[in-house]
């Protein structure tokens, strides 16, 4: 994943507090973010090391589990001094390295306590997108792998405070964590209106068709105005032929348009149509939301497909599964 840092960050402001209020305070069980792909979880990260990376009682390590041969992509926002440290510690590893790091997190920090002391700081690791690189199969066990990490930090280095963080847009390793007592998971959403079109006006567009179709989802926005120069009806034709018609190809031949017709009306009733609810889940439509919540509580909205339990990651998924059925 590459992240451009001159992307506009808008609101965030209460999720932003709190995880600086945990990397203060630190927390025994590891923090397990989910949300729809593009949400901002990696530029919340990003954010939130860069302003935790200097201080003198603070060690912060990013890890973007997604990088393959960049040191540099790996370790965003992580301190130089660190980043030089680990350098030498990645010496003669193979790619891809966001990998080995989030799978090597134990020896990397025994690593860096042998050349500063963790004594008295703080200690945060953020290790973003991790369950498409370890795999789904792994997930359980990396969030438990986590845990055992941070006790082991905790007791052996003396620290002051130990926070983990992992996150993924991957809904289907939700089911592989909450059946766990070993994590704490929190949903991350999409922007609100208001963010949604506080972003629009820094990117320098007012348009109201990109609040209906994207949700508030920043990457959608940003990739609309930027790489399409606004023109929405060439981004949504993408969508359709890369992500829907194949979509509705796989539901045809399990024999459940019909109940995907009820679906783009109720998206609740996944509650009870498992097969299809696992079909839109694998293909990153929609997500569990009836979780704790990072952020400003979720509301239901019709209009934008989000529901009680079950919402479309973005609202276009919606309006063209309707519409093409």
């Amino acid at each position: 994943m590459t992240m451009h840092v001159d992307i506009p960050f808008v609101d965030r402001v209460k999720e932003l507090n709190v995880l600086l209020s945990l990397a203060r305070r630190g927390r025994y069980l590891p923090l397990y973010i989910y949300g729809p792909e593009g949400c901002g979880k990696t530029r919340l990260l990003i954010e939130f090391a860069s302003k935790l990376k200097e201080l003198e009682d603070y060690l912060v390590v990013y890890i973007d589990a997604l990088s393959s041969t960049s040191i540099s992509s790996s370790l965003i926002f992580t301190s130089s001094r660190i980043v030089n440290y680990i350098k030498v510690f990645l010496e003669n590893v193979n790619p891809p390295l966001g990998r080995f790091l989030a799978l090597s997190l134990d020896k990397l920090i025994e690593y860096i306590e042998s050349k500063i002391t963790l004594r008295g700081r703080h200690v945060v690791l953020l290790i973003d997108d991790v369950a498409t690189p370890i795999g789904l199969d792994k997930v359980s066990w990396y969030v438990k792998y986590l845990q055992e990490l941070g006790e082991t930090i905790l007791s052996k280095y003396r620290v002051k405070s130990i926070l983990i963080i992992a996150t993924t847009s991957e809904g289907k390793s939700f089911d592989h964590i909450r059946r766990h007592s070993y994590a704490d998971i929190r949903l991350l959403w999409n922007l609100n209106k208001k963010a949604a079109l506080e972003l629009m006006k820094k990117l320098n567009i007012c348009n109201g068709t990109l609040w209906n179709i994207t949700g508030g989802n920043p990457r959608a926005i940003i990739e609309i105005v930027r790489d399409y120069e606004g023109n929405v009806d060439e981004w949504v034709n993408k969508i359709l032929k890369l992500r829907v018609k194949p979509l509705i190809s796989i539901v045809r031949s399990k024999g459940l348009v019909d109940q995907l017709r009820r679906v783009c009306k109720d998206i609740d009733l996944l509650v009870e149509l498992h097969e299809l609810r696992d079909i839109l889940i694998n293909e990153n439509m929609v997500l569990y939301i009836d979780s704790p919540i990072l952020g400003e509580k979720l509301k239901r909205d019709e209009a934008i497909g989000i529901g009680e339990l079950y919402a479309w990651q973005l609202p276009v998924f919606k309006d063209l599964i309707s519409k093409y059925l």
